[in-house]
């Protein structure tokens, strides 16, 4: 009886379309040729993701954007980035996932027709769209 070795398919990753640009450059020229900024972020999206553990659903917005996954609704809520700037945004969730201690929900975005991955601790003033499915 022979042994049969199963390798496991790669998952989809979506990656914002601004970046794509910098894995072209990355991967025609020398790595230091990018900038600080696009070398981190690719760094950041070459890491694995870890596993939602159960205290993680406990997390603000969790259960609100897993609903909105499971069913494709539209989702506006305000944003505070880095710069503690605030923004509003209407976003399709996509997913969820965890990255060391913090809970991202990778979307896309309806301001900016891209994919964007935003961390849920930062999320603010949710609210589902019930009257509309999807981004069309």
């Amino acid at each position: 009886m022979t042994k049969r070795y199963y390798i496991p398919l790669p998952r989809i990753i979506l990656i914002p379309y601004r970046l794509i640009s910098g894995i072209c450059r990355l991967i025609s020229s020398d790595w230091r040729k990018l900038s600080k900024r696009d070398q981190s972020v690719l760094r950041w999206l070459s890491q694995s993701d870890h596993p939602i553990r159960p205290q993680d659903r406990r997390v603000r917005n969790f259960r609100e954007l897993e609903h909105a996954i499971k069913t494709g609704q539209l989702v506006t809520f305000s944003y505070l980035n880095s710069s503690k700037e605030e923004s509003r945004r209407k976003i399709l969730p996509k997913r969820l996932f965890r990255r060391k201690e913090a809970i991202y929900c990778q979307v896309l975005d309806s301001n900016h027709e891209e994919y964007r991955t935003f961390r849920l601790d930062r999320m603010g003033d949710l609210k589902i769209d019930l009257s509309d499915k999807g981004i069309r």
